[in-house]
Formats: C-alpha cells, sequence, structure tokens
C-alpha cells in the first residue's frame, strides 16, 4: 500500500500578513496551562489574546459575546467539554474557529472533535510552533491535526483500505488544504473528476468531510507524517 509523506495537516503555503492580528480565546481549567500557551501565541507577534476561560459553558459565552476569530479549547473541562463546546457554538452559529487543544492522544476524539465543527486536534506536547501555525491555520479556515495522532493508529483494529493513485493524490492534495479548482489544475483533471475521487475516497474511509478524511487516514496508517518546519507563517 503506498503511504503519503506530508507536512503537519492544514500548514499551507499561505502567509499572514505581518499587520494581522488574530483575536483567540483561550479555555483551559488549569491557570498554568492557559498561561503557558498565551506566552507563546503573543510571542508570534501576530496574535492577541482576547480572554480567557476556565470552564466549557464560560468559554461559549464568550465565544459568543466577543467574537474570537479563534479558540483554543481543552477537551475535558467543567460545565461541558471543549467538543460540546464547539457543537454549541455552531448551532449558534457562532463565527469562531474552534481548536481541541488536550492530553488525549486518541483518534476516535479527534473524530467526535471534527465532527462538532473543530478545524484542528492538537495535542498539549506540541512544539509551540506548530500549536502558532494550527492557529493561523484555523484563521485562514484550515484544518491541523498533531502529527502524533499517526502513532497511535489502530491497523490491527481497523480492516485494510486499499486507495489507488489517483484517490492518494487527493487524499495529499487535501492535507496540503487545496480546493477542487488548484487540485483539478495540478492533476490535469476537471473539477467534477476531482469531486468524484473524493467521494469514491471518503467512502472508502467512511467520512463524509475532508477533515474527517484526514483524521481516518492517520487512525489507518496511510499517512506518515514529518516534523513542522517551525516557521511560524508557513
Amino acid at each position: 500500500m503506498a503511504m503519503i509523506q506530508a507536512l503537519p495537516v492544514g500548514l499551507s503555503h499561505l502567509a499572514i500578513s505581518p499587520t494581522t492580528r488574530i483575536r483567540v480565546l483561550l479555555a483551559d481549567d488549569h491557570p498554568l496551562g492557559r498561561a503557558g500557551v498565551r506566552y507563546f501565541l503573543e510571542e508570534s507577534g501576530l496574535i492577541d489574546i482576547v480572554a480567557e476561560a476556565s470552564d466549557g459553558e464560560e468559554a461559549l459565552a464568550l465565544m459568543a459575546r466577543l467574537g474570537p476569530d479563534v479558540a483554543l479549547l481543552d477537551l475535558h473541562m467543567p460545565g461541558c467539554s471543549g467538543i460540546e463546546a464547539t457543537r454549541r457554538a455552531g448551532e449558534q452559529g457562532i463565527a469562531t474557529r474552534v481548536l481541541i487543544l488536550t492530553a488525549y492522544d486518541d483518534a476516535s476524539y479527534a473524530q467526535a472533535a471534527l465532527s462538532a465543527g473543530a478545524y484542528g486536534y492538537l495535542l498539549k506536547s506540541a512544539h509551540p510552533d506548530l500549536i502558532v501555525q494550527a492557529t493561523l491555520a484555523a484563521y485562514r479556515g484550515e484544518a491541523s491535526f498533531d502529527p502524533a495522532l499517526a502513532a497511535g493508529r489502530e491497523q490491527a483494529a481497523s480492516p485494510a483500505v486499499e486507495l489507488s493513485e489517483r484517490q492518494i493524490e487527493a487524499l495529499r492534495a487535501i492535507m496540503d488544504g487545496l480546493p477542487d479548482k488548484i487540485i483539478a489544475r495540478n492533476l490535469g483533471i476537471t473539477e467534477s473528476t476531482v469531486a468524484t475521487h473524493l467521494t469514491k475516497l471518503f467512502k472508502k474511509l467512511g467520512v463524509t468531510s475532508r477533515t474527517q478524511a484526514v483524521v481516518r487516514a492517520m487512525a489507518l496508517g496511510l499517512v506518515e507524517t514529518m516534523p513542522p518546519s517551525g516557521d511560524p507563517l508557513r
């Protein structure tokens, strides 16, 4: 079976303007954890922490009131979980893009977060540069996943999935955050053909979206990740 080597999902070549200020909410029931994340996000020079929350209900209320661009939510918090807060934010029409930041290296949790509408799933053990990059990616509307998720893949418990070369190319392209138009141009095919390849890919993986496809591919061992570049503007 062909393997894909890729940079962290969603970290495209697009840069953020140095004059951009991304408004971010942090939610974690551990003050020390919030302080550490706040420090390296603000050190990027592109991010302003507009509020902090110590539980899921408070995070949801602050998202509704302040409308931050991105929210980094812990998975397990008092009140409601980060996944539940993400789901409820979507139901309320809150435009904030959520990243789940957690200590739990579990593909099933990642799947649940994506199904709730999260733009990514990162481990607290991740390199700070990766969390900064993922925050910028979420601001751009791209999905990001911790490379360590691949280490916990469930190959033994999962049925084998065989992908065609075109489906592998399509998976690689969506990992790079490319839209159908660009994928079609790069592969020399039509956009409708791209859509067909993606439909078949989703069916084989048992998913319904691009982000779910990437997490599922990682869980099945179809993806080999590489360390982040360390460039927060990548």
